[in-house]
């Protein structure tokens, strides 16, 4: 068990001029309210250049850490002088004295602020400690990377390194407390009721301290040695608490150097970007996975903050873990920063068991926008994180993103109304771990409904109650499928239904080969395509059923009775779903048709009925065909003109085709293609009308 120095912290002392001056103005600005817009990732940049005994103001040459030497020696002492002269550990920092000498707005204002923001929390002041008074904010979380202390009302101290479970604290020096809704048991079994607790900064930052400075600074500061334990968290959901081996060196990420003053105290420089992760046996970590983003205004108000960006996907839980610091760079515009924020955990950020990391920017003695911006444009957000390489990302804000002061009136109806159904739940229908979540969500709630801050957070107290009520967990689960199996038509849909019980989890479907048969992941729609089996993989939390589908191929024609005509050929056209066949055709009685096996073409023969039969592997179907002879009718077979006029003859065919016409003598009369006879000179002549093969006269006198 690591045992951190519980010694007060010297005063930070102030740097040089050319370590501390960002060169940023003091500047305020207004800001609006707006929607979510969509943030681009971009790959952080990352360079390994070691730290030097030059760089740290020593006359040596050589890097600080001989590598062979170091991996034979890493566990064999505590902090033990390096060949370089300095030796390497994990220190406690404050705010201010972290981001002193990071270029960041009003580093070392560690001015307080009695202001609430639009939470309601006191975060508008500079790199002071943030504090909080209510149990339902930040104790878990503040444990995996922040140092926390906790004070009861009387006046005692615990200082936090990590939680063993629940409901259980295990202090820095060792020793364990028990810890219930703000009510503290000391190790001697008396009880305490907590005050409130404080996030005085970050617990594990790599330094570099010169040999003979040491054990000055050990005196001061909280360490842990190479070798030493770095552990902290609490488990829950994506979140996983964490213990490590320290091995701090030259080339860890994030190293700073402690250079000690001419009154003792220390001050830090930059930190140095390298390749190492700081931990033993463990490579650097780089983020993967994850989507960033910036949120509506709503949601940086209920945050208390006047602009805020979200982390979310499956890789944030690590991240969030390990994570320590967050950057903020201002463009506006323009390519040229305009200015630089440092951020507190707690105050600005914070990550979620389920909802993702939270990355806010409160308006505050700690971050102003420079005179004549308003905060819209480019933004570039770097996570800095415990064994990680450094995460940047950049946003473009638009007035949709940023919180613009004013009085809304705040409307509780929606929250009232879920507390009320929250209060008709009862803890013994659910497990213990989803109720306690629950239980606290529902506490926050009747908290933000006794005195509300926000309609923003009225409206995150419903957003976190509403999400913690779907959670929770039904004992004894249970799932059962309306069928095991199914019998599908190619080109058919049937939905698969499911019964659930005791669980809130939603079943989740799978097809095991979706060549044969596709299911919706949500609804459990199967559609079936090809012919063949598959098995359908219901899912459930931790319950699985299965279903077997049998899908079977289908073929159709065009049409299921036809009228062919003697000597007039046509095609039955087919169609097949669930099988790469071709179909194939056979007449029943070749003496009154015959089909082409391969392309249905119909070629009638004789009058009469017959059936063709379309098979695909084992899908078959049939069209009967009415095989009649085709016929030409004239309304008339006769008619007289005179020279230059003309009559028309009125002709019928069945099936219809184009009816051709034909004179005799066209010297007496001549026909067109539409029948239309015209008389030449006077005399008789026959107009032959022909059709589908049938032919009919027609005779025309001229007069």
């Amino acid at each position: 068990m690591r045992k951190r120095n519980l010694i007060k912290l010297a005063a930070p002392a102030i740097l040089s001029a050319a370590m501390m001056v960002s060169g940023l103005p003091v500047m305020g600005a207004e800001f609006s309210d707006g929607a979510t817009v969509e943030a681009t990732v971009e790959d952080a940049t990352v360079t390994t250049d070691d730290f030097s005994a030059d760089e740290f103001g020593s006359e040596e040459e050589t890097p600080f850490v001989d590598e062979q030497q170091a991996e034979a020696d890493q566990f064999s002492a505590t902090a033990e002088e390096t060949q370089d002269g300095y030796k390497y550990v994990y220190a406690s920092l404050t705010w201010d004295q972290y981001w002193a000498s990071e270029g960041v707005y009003n580093a070392t204002n560690t001015t307080s602020s009695d202001e609430k923001d639009t939470k309601g929390e006191t975060d508008k002041g500079g790199f002071d400690a943030v504090t909080r008074a209510t149990i339902n904010h930040g104790l878990h979380r503040g444990s995996f990377q922040s140092d926390t202390v906790i004070y009861d009302e009387a006046g005692g101290s615990y200082e936090v390194s990590y939680w063993s479970d629940r409901n259980t604290i295990v202090l820095t020096d060792g020793t364990s407390i028990g810890f219930n809704k703000g009510v503290i048991t000391k190790p001697d079994g008396s009880t305490a009721e907590m005050k409130e607790y404080k996030v005085k900064g970050m617990k594990y930052i790599p330094v570099a301290v010169k040999a003979e400075d040491y054990d000055a600074f050990k005196a001061q500061y909280s360490v842990v040695e190479d070798g030493g334990l770095l552990i902290g968290g609490f488990g829950e959901g994506v979140l996983s608490g964490y213990s490590k081996t320290a091995n701090v060196t030259a080339e860890t990420n994030g190293l700073k150097e402690a250079v000690k003053n001419s009154d003792g105290t220390f001050s830090f420089t930059a930190r140095k970007t390298g390749s190492g992760s700081g931990i033993a046996d463990e490579a650097q970590k780089t983020v993967s996975n994850v989507e960033t983003g910036l949120t509506a205004a709503e949601k940086a108000e209920a945050y208390g903050a006047f602009i805020r960006a979200d982390i979310k996907g499956e890789g944030y839980g690590d991240l969030g873990a390990n994570m320590y610091a967050v950057k903020w760079v201002y463009y506006g515009n323009g390519d040229t920063p305009l200015a630089t924020y440092g951020t507190k955990f707690a105050a600005d950020n914070w990550m979620h068991k389920s909802m993702g990391i939270q990355l806010g920017l409160t308006k505050s003695v700690r971050c102003q926008l420079p005179t004549d911006t308003d905060g819209t444009g480019k933004w570039e957000i770097t996570v800095y994180a415990m064994g990680y390489q450094d995460f940047t990302f950049t946003v473009n804000a638009t007035e949709e993103n940023l919180v613009q002061p004013g009085e809304n009136e705040i409307t509780t109806y929606n929250l009232t109304e879920l507390v009320k159904q929250a209060e008709t739940l009862k803890e013994e229908d659910y497990t213990a771990e989803s109720w306690v979540v629950f239980a606290g969500e529902l506490q926050e709630a009747k908290d933000e409904l006794a005195s509300p801050n926000s309609q923003a957070t009225v409206n995150e107290a419903y957003e976190h109650l509403n999400a913690a009520m779907k959670g929770l967990v039904l004992k004894q689960p249970s799932m059962t499928l309306g069928k095991k199996s199914i019998t599908l038509d190619a080109g058919k849909t049937s939905t698969l239904s499911v019964k659930t019980e005791n669980t809130t989890e939603t079943p989740s479907f799978k097809s095991s080969n979706t060549k044969v048969a596709t299911v919706n992941k949500t609804t459990g729609k199967i559609t079936a395509k090809a012919e063949g089996t598959t098995t359908i993989t219901v899912t459930c939390g931790s319950l699985t059923e299965t279903c077997k589908v049998t899908v079977k191929p289908v073929v159709t024609v065009s049409s299921s009775k036809l009228t062919a005509y003697k000597g007039v050929s046509t095609t039955l056209k087919a169609t097949v779903k669930g099988s790469s066949k071709a179909p194939t055709f056979k007449s029943s009685n070749t003496k009154v048709l015959t089909v082409n096996k391969t392309t249905g073409k119909i070629t009638p023969k004789a009058a009469g009925k017959t059936t063709i039969t379309v098979t695909c592997g084992s899908a078959k179907t049939t069209c009967t065909v009415t095989v009649k002879n085709p016929t030409l009718t004239l309304t008339k077979s006769s008619a007289s003109i005179s020279v230059k006029k003309t009559t028309t003859i009125k002709a019928k065919a069945t099936p219809s085709k184009t009816i051709k016409y034909k004179s005799s003598n066209t010297k007496v009369a001549t026909v067109n293609s539409k029948g239309v006879v015209k008389g030449i000179r006077k005399g008789k002549a026959t107009i032959t009308v022909t059709c589908n093969g049938v032919s009919r006269k027609f005779t025309v006198t001229v007069k």
